[in-house]
């Protein structure tokens, strides 16, 4: 019975979009090998992130709701030589903390790189 009103109850909550902030990293890496950055949408009570396919990077991304990149953190490496699905991710809260950074094999042969991804933050209602 417990269980049946859970189920009801989370049928009617819904998900409504408060913000969406863009992140396109476009710059010669191969001399400043790491970005990073915070992005806040106030009012979220989680963010999904989610890795435009097009856009590739040879190195790893790392996103996180904690400014040290320790809780909640996920990961994504790509190669500059096999094709990578990006998948989608959901970061509690409303902000998160990302840090983009080169692969040392590809540094010289790297010059120019791109990764644009999408975070968008969500409020649960009912």
């Amino acid at each position: 019975e417990v269980l049946q009103l859970a189920s009801v109850a989370s049928q009617c909550m819904r998900e409504v979009s408060v913000g969406m902030e863009t992140i396109d990293i476009r710059s010669p890496l191969a001399e400043n090998t790491s970005q990073g950055g915070k992005i806040v949408i106030s009012g979220a009570s989680k963010m999904h992130v989610t890795f435009n396919q097009k856009c590739i990077l040879p190195g790893t991304v790392i996103v996180s709701s904690s400014e040290d990149l320790s809780e909640n953190r996920y990961s994504q490496t790509s190669s500059s030589t096999g094709t990578q699905i990006w998948t989608k991710h959901t970061v509690p809260g409303n902000t998160i903390y990302y840090n983009v950074k080169l692969d040392d094999e590809s540094k010289s042969t790297v010059m120019f790189s791109r990764l644009s991804f999408s975070v968008v933050g969500i409020q649960t209602s009912r």
